[in-house]
């Protein structure tokens, strides 16, 4: 559930502002008369205020984050990660057993994907 709100945020932030660049876009090109450089102008800075209104809004859930690719590889890189830092802790001497912990997190990753995960090939 930590996840969904943040995910929300950046999903609806870009859409909105997806909206608001195609949208002045049009709008520039409707008002200009045909001026490019005045449509520029128009599209630029409706951009920027939109933007900083999303940023303002949403951007103490989002992190003002809004591209929800990158969202989701990052979270998908913690999620293998984690394990691991768990049982590295920082000392070397647990190296190899971080590395299996890692090569099996990436294997159950590979399983998820494939859609033949299940709970007990976390055992």
């Amino acid at each position: 559930m930590k996840f969904f709100k943040p995910a929300l945020a950046e999903f609806t932030g870009t859409a909105m502002l997806l909206c608001a660049v195609i949208g002045s876009g049009i709008m520039a090109e409707h008002l200009s008369g045909g001026n490019v450089a005045l449509a520029l102008l128009a599209n630029t800075l409706a951009t920027v205020f939109a933007l900083y209104v999303l940023i303002e809004v949403l951007g103490s859930t989002s992190g003002a984050h809004f591209n929800p690719v990158v969202t989701l590889v990052m979270w998908w890189r913690r999620a293998l990660q984690a394990p691991v830092l768990e049982k590295w802790r920082g000392e070397g001497a647990n190296t190899a057993v971080a590395q299996q912990a890692l090569l099996k997190r990436a294997r159950l990753n590979s399983a998820a994907r494939d859609g033949k995960y299940t709970l007990a090939m976390e055992q």
